[in-house]
Parts: C-alpha cells; structure tokens; sequence
C-alpha cells in the first residue's frame, strides 16, 4: 500500500466514519440524557415543595412561641400583682429585670 492510499483513506475514514460515529452516539445517549433532566427537574420541584412546607411549620411554631412567651408574660404579671403587698405598688416584670 502506498503512502497516498493510506492518506487517502484515513482521509475518507475522518470524513465519512466521523459523522456517522457521531451521529450513533447521539441517538444512544439522546434518551440517557433527556431522562437525566426530567430526573433533575422532578428532584428540584419535589425539594421545593420540602422547603416550602417545612417554613410553613417553622412559621407556625414561631407564631406558637410568640403567644406563649405572651402568655407567660400575663402570668408573671399577674402573679407579681398577687404578691405584692396590698398598699405597695406591683412592679413590672420589665422593671425588675433592669
């Protein structure tokens, strides 16, 4: 084989098995991929979701929080009113912290 026909056909091989190697990968790894997404996009949407309904317990438990720190609040006050003598005036449970 000369060295012009060995040229000539790597040539042809580049030119013609190039585009046809290409083309084969992509129709066997077009369906890996497009499911590779979906799996990424059904993934994203399902944390979302999570994250979503986890901040709506957070709020809920802050918003718990806030009206039993009220509550206690109203029963340390009362129970300072209780206690204080009958011709002293209560003091506040903000003043008696400072």
């Amino acid at each position: 084989m000369d060295s012009k026909d060995a040229a000539l056909l790597a040539i042809m091989a580049i030119v013609f098995g190039g585009p046809a190697i290409g083309i084969s990968v992509r129709f066997a790894l077009k369906p890996i991929v497009d499911s590779i997404i979906r799996l990424r996009e059904s993934t994203a949407s399902l944390n979302d979701g999570v994250v979503e309904r986890r901040m709506l317990q957070l709020q809920d438990e802050v918003a718990q929080l806030r009206a039993t720190v009220t509550d206690l609040e109203e029963t340390v006050s009362f129970q300072q009113k209780l206690l204080a003598a009958p011709g002293e005036p209560a003091v506040s449970a903000a003043a008696g912290e400072r």
